[in-house]
């Protein structure tokens, strides 16, 4: 589509064009975009899993401690020791 706009020599493609182009996604964005999956992939799950709409303590805690565990650093991870204290 964008190559079809950017052939076209009338003022309103030329503008569409660069309007479209200005908001395209590069490739390294789409790369970016397909690592992040994994990573929201909890968060979109408990948004549906929470969406309704009264959502007790009692629903929410699991969850969240769910998320928590799964983007923990590892037990034997020092985080003083990073930050060189």
């Amino acid at each position: 589509m964008l190559n079809k706009l950017a052939a076209k020599f009338d003022s309103d493609s030329k503008k569409d064009y660069k309007t479209l182009h200005s908001i395209m996604l590069s490739s390294d964005e789409w790369e970016l975009l397909k690592d992040l999956r994994p990573v929201l992939r909890p968060f979109a799950e408990a948004t549906d899993l929470l969406g309704s709409n009264y959502c007790t303590f009692s629903m929410m805690n699991p969850i969240l401690i769910q998320i928590k565990k799964r983007f923990a650093p590892p037990a034997s991870y020092d985080v003083e020791q990073d930050y060189g204290n």
